[in-house]
């Protein structure tokens, strides 16, 4: 069983990932070990992702539903696993198939080994320095002038868009660009419902940058090819251009909430014929200069 578990594990799951897709897997890891931890369940999109995002550790799933199948059923395990475990869908149907016939202390026991599995992943980049797509999103969240939670949701938007397991599990299956699943979104981004509230209503949204409605959740496709290259002269050319006169930008230019903008004016506007101070504070990027 060992034999046929290495042998399945270096043909399913290519253990030579560069680092964007280390980056990809770490995250993703990170984010269905955070909604496991909460939610426990394991549809047949939940089993695909995790497949997915344990790669050679699915060995030790194997060994554990092995060893607490009966002696029928651990026979009829062993024999379909080395006739279909080498094909990634029938792999995730047999894994499923099996999980959802195990007894209520098993599947606490196999809970525990999926979030240490996770865990591993999550908290483990496997390489040096750091990975073009880390470096895009850093480059992204200055240009912006995003917040962290900002880009967690930008990565895990990403993550939804390149990947199709990610995108039956998260968007099909939870429900995430939903209301009724707005509560696994937060939990899966680490935040509560007010921040996940501010960064739907934020700057993300005002730059179009997400697209999510009914049917779907990712990044709008004029976005996509910031993540691989965020100095991209045709993004420059769509989204900037130059203003020809005078020294100054006008306010609509700003991404900066009206009341706040109004706020300010009508400090100005007291003494209109006399100096005003006033004291702006805020990272750069916001438009106090």
């Amino acid at each position: 069983m060992r034999r046929i578990n290495k042998e399945i594990s270096s043909k399913l799951f290519d253990a030579d990932r560069d680092k964007n897709e280390r980056f990809i897997l770490r995250k993703s890891a990170q984010f269905l070990h955070r909604h496991l931890s909460r939610y426990p369940s394991y549809s047949k999109e939940a089993v695909k992702m995790l497949c997915w995002n344990l790669g050679k550790h699915n060995a030790g799933i194997n060994q554990f539903m092995i060893a607490h199948l009966s002696d029928r059923q651990r026979n009829a395990f062993e024999q379909e696993l080395s006739e279909n475990g080498y094909d990634f869908e029938e792999y995730v149907h047999l894994v499923y198939r099996k999980i959802s016939r195990l007894k209520k202390a098993d599947m606490k026991k196999l809970q525990l080994l999926v979030l240490d599995g996770l865990e591993k992943i999550a908290g483990k980049a496997g390489y040096r320095g750091k990975a073009d797509f880390e470096k895009n999103v850093a480059a992204l969240k200055r240009m912006f002038g995003l917040s962290d939670h900002e880009e967690e949701f930008v990565i895990f938007l990403f993550i939804l868009s390149i990947n199709e397991a990610a995108q039956e599990y998260f968007v099909g299956d939870l429900g995430c660009n939903k209301i009724m699943g707005r509560k696994f979104l937060a939990n899966v981004l680490g935040i509560g419902k007010p921040d996940l509230i501010k960064i739907l209503s934020g700057t993300l949204k005002k730059i179009e940058f997400v697209e999510m409605d009914g049917y779907d959740l990712k990044v709008e496709d004029k976005f996509l090819g910031l993540f691989l290259n965020p100095s991209d002269k045709n993004f420059s050319e769509e989204f900037y251009f130059k203003i020809s006169g005078g020294g100054s930008l006008p306010l609509e230019y700003f991404l900066i909430d009206w009341n706040e903008t109004n706020h300010v004016l009508r400090l100005l506007n007291r003494k209109s014929k006399t100096a005003t101070h006033i004291l702006l504070y805020g990272p750069p990027g916001t438009g106090k200069t």
